[in-house]
């Protein structure tokens, strides 16, 4: 009798034992990638920052988060930037160095699994500086209608060689643009640099701050027979002052080097006008970032200024 329990107890164990050599445990289930985020764009915060921003796709897995990739010209090890998050789709990339070109996509995560790369956006950082510059009228005998983007200043006609950028309402119209195609007469011995404006009205982006100013394409992939020596009429019914407007503008240095900068022209939204004050004291706002390394973007310099004519006023 005790030969037959102990047998019986040694086949319960083995039954036992096989029965849990043939039981699997489930593996942890494969994780469904999300969708490429779309509408990548960019903008110049400052000489060390580009901030990104993008669009959840509309369909397909929620993701958990992001990771930004950005490779600089010439490197060739990418790095990385993760963002926690569905809901955050923004990010300050900083420590780049000014004058330099970064190509950046995102991917969206679930957990370990990631989505296809975004279309990606190539850009660079650039100067920007702090607060508003005013530009006053031509009637004003104490302060400055012209800029000059690569100091910052504001300039009386007496540095008409600095001027890069003016406000010039000689015959009654709020025009802003190139200096050297303006109604202002440059002093003996000085002349206007020649400047060129992204004339498409299309092209203008309307933000109220250039914190606010994102793009997709890079300014020397703009057609550049649109670029030319002129002056924006702000009274054109197209650019109603409901919101800024931004301007692309190349500064020339000789005939194969520019600088890059962008110009928002504030409104008056109390007014509802582009113009602040009245008479001699009336003026505009802007707010400026400027590229102090010459030719970033990449550009076709010999197209820029070809054909560009002096003292011709040319006015969008």
């Amino acid at each position: 009798m005790r030969k037959f329990l102990a047998m019986s107890a040694s086949i319960v164990a083995l039954l036992f034992l096989v029965t849990a050599c043939e039981t699997t445990t489930n593996p942890d289930p494969v994780k469904t990638a999300p969708n490429a985020p779309t509408d990548l764009m960019a903008s110049s915060t400052n000489e060390t920052t580009v901030t990104l921003k993008w669009s959840k796709a509309a369909t397909g897995q929620e993701p958990t988060g992001y990771i930004v990739s950005f490779l600089e010209a010439g490197a060739v090890q990418p790095q990385s930037v993760a963002i926690s998050g569905s809901a955050t789709t923004t990010a300050a990339i900083q420590g780049l160095t000014e004058g330099k070109l970064y190509a950046f996509s995102v991917r969206a995560v679930n957990d370990t699994a990631k989505s296809d790369p975004s279309a990606s956006v190539t850009w660079a950082p650039a100067k920007r500086y702090s607060g508003t510059f005013k530009l006053y009228s031509s009637q004003s005998t104490t302060e400055g209608s012209g800029l000059s983007l690569k100091t910052g200043t504001v300039l009386k006609l007496a540095d008409a060689d600095k001027w890069e950028f003016c406000f010039d309402d000689k015959d009654g119209r709020p025009l802003v643009g190139s200096p050297g195609v303006s109604g202002y007469n440059a002093p003996s011995g000085k002349e206007f640099p020649i400047v060129s404006l992204d004339t498409t009205i299309a092209h203008m982006t309307r933000a109220n701050s250039l914190n606010d100013v994102f793009d997709v394409r890079a300014l020397d992939n703009v057609a550049a027979g649109s670029f030319t020596e002129a002056l924006i009429n702000l009274a054109d019914p197209r650019l109603q002052p409901t919101t800024g407007v931004a301007l692309i503008v190349r500064s020339r240095v000789d005939q194969t080097t520019v600088n890059f900068a962008k110009v928002l022209i504030k409104p008056n939204l109390a007014g509802n006008s582009w113009v602040f004050g009245t008479g001699a004291n009336s003026y505009i706002e802007c707010e400026v970032s400027y590229q102090t390394v010459t030719n970033v973007p990449y550009a076709e310099m010999q197209r820029l200024f070809g054909g560009a004519k002096r003292g011709n006023h040319s006015v969008e």
